[in-house]
């Protein structure tokens, strides 16, 4: 494996940043779906379904780019040096992540708990439910007190914070290079155990759709995703020293976001229990086009990348993180009627 390029550390890929934030405006969006003047249309509900599976583009675009910026200051044991990406990550993430929790609780109070869209003021188990979500660990609680009572789109960044802190280890692993045989392991190894958490949770809970949206975002299955991430990162920054990229058509953004759609529109006309069943192997399969779209704009030759390194995406993009963790309040204030009654213009 080509040792990892120092002059990576520090820089970004605007386009990558600029991708944030269409997958959180995506996000966002899908939440908002039952609010928006739109029709019911398939071709409106495919991409309602797309929207709501960037989560794992998350996932991938931080193994990408936090192995571009730490590769070659954590490839070796080294407590300094991970203390400070520990230092790093926290102040990134968790001023944001308190402020929009402590919003939330104001709110809920405030409110006596009706803008609340996982339960009321009656639910029991809120204060703990609560104390899980400050510590940014309610992606292993499979409740939906816990999950949905509070800021919902934060079980994310309660899994993030797994990537995190596992990334250091990662690193140094051996077997996470840049080869093909690599990128084809961790794939394989990512459906080998989807497979097996799907039959586990068709066991322990079968038809039962809770059970199955609790494992879609159980850590340790958003794994594959992240660490994906890291061996294409790897593979782009080999490549990148051999020089530029093969203008080919599979280095084109346009074919995943081909197959994204194709897959949104098969699974608009599937019925509920097939979706729920799917929804684990679904993960996976999108994780994978997800990936191949980040290594496409990576590359920062290409038309579509350079446009998407505008400055004013690239703004937007900086801007994804706090979009999304913050959207889920105002949600709750539209849906429970205290700016005005919600139309339902999706049926």
């Amino acid at each position: 494996m080509a040792g990892p390029a120092p002059s990576w550390r520090g820089r970004r890929i605007d386009a990558l940043t600029s991708l944030r934030f269409f997958a959180a405006i995506g996000i966002v969006l899908g939440h908002f779906q039952s609010t928006l003047p739109l029709p019911a249309h398939h071709a409106t509900q495919a991409f309602f379904l797309l929207a709501g599976s960037t989560v794992a583009l998350f996932f991938v675009l931080s193994g990408f780019v936090l192995t571009l910026q730490y590769d070659a200051l954590l490839a070796q044991p080294n407590p300094a040096a991970v203390k400070r990406y520990a230092l790093a990550r926290l102040a990134r993430i968790a001023p944001t992540y308190w402020l929009v929790l402590l919003l939330t609780l104001l709110a809920y109070l405030g409110t006596d708990f009706v803008v609340s869209l996982g339960g009321d003021a009656h639910t029991p188990g809120k204060t703990g439910s609560f104390i899980v979500n400050l510590l940014a660990l309610q992606a292993w609680v499979p409740s939906v007190t816990v999950q949905q009572f509070w800021n919902a789109p934060g079980w994310s960044i309660s899994a993030e914070i797994f990537f995190y802190a596992l990334l250091p280890l990662l690193l140094r692993a051996r077997w996470l290079s840049d080869s093909r045989r690599c990128v084809a392991a961790v794939l394989v190894g990512g459906w080998l155990t989807v497979a097996a958490s799907a039959a586990a949770l068709a066991q322990l809970a079968p038809g039962d759709a809770g059970w199955a949206l609790f494992g879609a975002r159980a850590p340790l299955l958003g794994l594959p995703a992240f660490v994906l991430g890291m061996v294409l990162a790897r593979r782009h920054m080999a490549q990148a020293a051999r020089g530029p990229r093969p203008q080919g058509l599979a280095g084109s953004a346009w074919w995943p976001l081909l197959l994204l759609a194709l897959t949104a529109w098969c699974l608009v006309g599937a019925d509920l229990s097939f979706q729920h069943t799917w929804m684990l192997p679904q993960a996976l399969w999108v994780s994978l086009l997800f990936g191949w779209l980040v290594w496409t704009l990576a590359d920062e030759q290409r038309r579509t990348s350079r446009w998407l390194a505008a400055r004013w995406l690239v703004l937007l993009g900086d801007s994804s993180y706090a979009l999304y963790l913050i959207h889920w309040l105002p949600l709750g204030f539209v849906l429970r009627g205290y700016l005005g009654a919600p139309t339902p213009w999706l049926g």
